[in-house]
């Protein structure tokens, strides 16, 4: 190091910055994308340092707003299909005891192969 010139050492330095900023960038819309915002300090730095890359800002938006209308809707029949259980009445044209079997047996295959799968790897480990 002791060979390397100051303005070699500020060229360095700029791009570790600029890197970390990258990498910073990054990290900040994958997290965006996941969980569908950032904390104030995140969202401060992305406004100063990012101003460039709106266009992912703005289509990660978009996907939280469609999560909270799903999740409404979801619960919104969930609540129509306990209430027409009590009542016993049809569901759009299905009746609840159908409807509860097809979420069981859907339910009950991802768990024998989430259980075969458990023991498949825990005889694999025992094994080696």
């Amino acid at each position: 190091m002791a060979n390397i010139s100051v303005e070699q050492k500020l060229t360095m330095l700029n791009q570790l910055r600029s890197r970390y900023d990258n990498n910073q960038a990054d990290l900040l819309r994958r997290e965006q994308i996941l969980y569908g915002r950032m904390s104030p300090v995140q969202s401060a730095d992305v406004g100063i340092n990012w101003s460039t890359e709106n266009e992912v800002c703005a289509d990660t938006l978009s996907v939280r707003g469609t999560f909270r209308l799903r999740l409404l809707i979801a619960a919104v029949l969930a609540v129509l299909l306990i209430l027409s259980d009590q009542k016993g009445k049809d569901f759009l044209g299905v009746s609840t005891s159908q409807i509860y079997t097809m979420i069981e047996e859907d339910y009950m295959t991802q768990m024998e192969e989430i259980l075969n799968d458990a023991k498949e790897t825990k005889q694999h480990i025992t094994s080696s």
